[in-house]
């Protein structure tokens, strides 16, 4: 725990509703660069049949049952569209951090927020320093409910994960002509409405940081599964109405689907706000330095702990077994090639960590491969950890093989036609290690740095019309699926 006098810190606060109560900042390594894969779609006719077959003619959306038709319409770009900047670039150390803050309201019993990011730099001297200067950058957020409840053998407490978001964040230079779109599923339907005008110039700022430099994003958006999964059902759901569509128009129940998939708000979240009435920076950037949260919370002074790399290595898991020494730019393979391995690399270090928030699950180790005698998926887990204490992993970590099958492997695999061996240690707080095999190729060893994953998101795009082709598509798919769904396209949005 290191403390320091804080310049910002200019007179004692009021207590505040949200309040640091853990604080943990670990040196990084280095890392490739990493690459943009936007969500890209292909609709074609083989496409919607398998969709028809599937969801039993529209009927069922889920996750699990359109996994192995879900990548013949819709996956990350094999081709990357250019390289993820991140502040000081890839090539220099940092600290990643992870907060956890308490907020008390009169409304029920506290509850506990996870904050995960990184920082600008490694700033902290060999006196042990802390640069104030240094930029705390926010990558997801996991908002924790604990229930108390009475058993025979006494009280427990029952942890719920209540939302798991990435924050993201993007260019608004129209000037420039650089600007960043969202892709979530509830901006694919402000597209559509847009798609309805019928020109090609119309700039919707709906969909940009314009408003706000930081955005909430559901953290299962990462799974091309759940993503397709999620935006068919609000389409279906609010198109299967003909009285409504007649009466509201093709523009209005477009808005109807996108309440239904509407993301949390970073405005009326608690500690966000905060942030946003107390400093300038992050209402203009989404990001902060170390003086100002500390200026905000003053505890963080007393909470925090920094470990340097020459430490990280020594740090156990919960097998015991040491942690992997931090990775070092040029060690693994680059991001920017288009192979088999790098297209499912990109995809699993999205889709894995979005189970494991779902679960309580922030570190898992495990081989997996369906090379066996009756070509199944055979998983093996060798390290699991989690952010609820006192939590029984065991039923968790079942559910989550039985996900990693149903949900993301059975999408690679295009009904299992393709062999292949992977192992992982994925660490939502750290780093995700990769070594994949496919179609009896050689090993290749992949690293994508976790606590930096809202950058390189399928669900950002410098290219509107490259949303907008993807809205087109899914409408499309969706229309097809159920074709008894027909409105009129000339209506026009207020």
């Amino acid at each position: 725990m290191m403390q320091q006098n804080n310049p910002y810190f200019q007179a004692p606060q009021p207590q505040a509703q949200a309040r640091v109560t853990k604080a943990i900042f670990v040196e990084t390594g280095t890392y490739n660069d990493m690459a943009s894969r936007p969500y890209a779609t292909n609709i074609n006719p083989g496409a919607v049949d398998y969709f028809k077959e599937v969801t039993q003619g529209g009927s069922n959306f889920s996750a699990a049952s359109i996994a192995g038709a879900a990548s013949s319409f819709l996956n990350p770009l094999a081709q990357p569209v250019g390289f993820v900047g991140i502040t000081n670039g890839w090539d220099i150390s940092r600290f990643r951090f992870m907060l956890e803050i308490t907020i008390h309201s009169n409304l029920g019993p506290p509850q506990r927020k996870i904050l995960q990011g990184y920082t600008s730099h490694a700033g902290i001297s060999n006196n042990q320093h802390i640069d104030p200067n240094m930029m705390l950058h926010f990558n997801n957020v996991i908002t924790l409910r604990d229930s108390v409840y009475d058993t025979p053998h006494g009280r427990n407490i029952q942890t719920t994960v209540v939302e798991s978001n990435h924050l993201i964040t993007g260019n608004a230079d129209f000037g420039a002509g650089n600007v960043t779109h969202a892709m979530r599923p509830q901006d694919l339907f402000c597209s559509m409405t847009v798609n309805q005008l019928g020109f090609d110039d119309i700039v919707d700022t709906r969909t940009t940081f314009t408003d706000s430099p930081i955005k909430k994003s559901r953290r299962s958006n990462g799974s091309p599964t759940h993503y397709l999964s999620n935006s068919l059902k609000a389409y279906v759901q609010s198109h299967s109405a003909p009285d409504l569509i007649d009466s509201l128009g093709g523009a209005e129940v477009h808005n109807t689907s996108m309440g239904l998939v509407q993301e949390n708000s970073v405005a009326a979240d608690t500690f966000f706000q905060t942030l946003i009435d107390k400093t300038s920076s992050f209402q203009e950037g989404g990001t902060i330095t170390y003086g100002e949260m500390m200026y905000v919370h003053p505890e963080l002074d007393h909470v925090g702990i920094f470990i340097p790399a020459k430490a990280v290595n020594k740090m156990p898991t919960m097998s015991g077994n040491p942690m992997r020494e931090a990775h070092q730019r040029g060690q693994t393979e680059n991001w920017n090639t288009a192979t088999l391995e790098t297209v499912w690399a990109a995809s699993l270090s999205q889709s894995i960590p979005s189970i494991m928030l779902d679960l309580m699950i922030t570190r898992i180790g495990f081989t997996a491969t369906n090379r066996t005698t009756n070509g199944q998926t055979d998983i093996r887990i060798f390290d699991s950890q989690t952010f609820a204490d006192g939590l029984d992993l065991k039923p968790y970590i079942e559910w989550f093989n039985t996900r990693l099958v149903h949900e993301v492997i059975n999408n690679l695999v295009t009904a299992n036609n393709i062999d292949y061996e992977l192992t992982a240690l994925v660490d939502v707080l750290g780093e995700t290690r990769l070594t994949i095999s496919v179609a009896g190729e050689h090993p290749v060893d992949y690293a994508a740095p976790s606590f930096a994953d809202a950058l390189f998101t399928p669900v950002l795009t410098q290219d509107q019309q490259h949303l907008r082709n993807v809205a087109h598509d899914l409408e499309s798919l969706a229309t097809h699926i159920r074709p008894e769904v027909h409105y009129d396209h000339s209506d026009t949005i207020l």
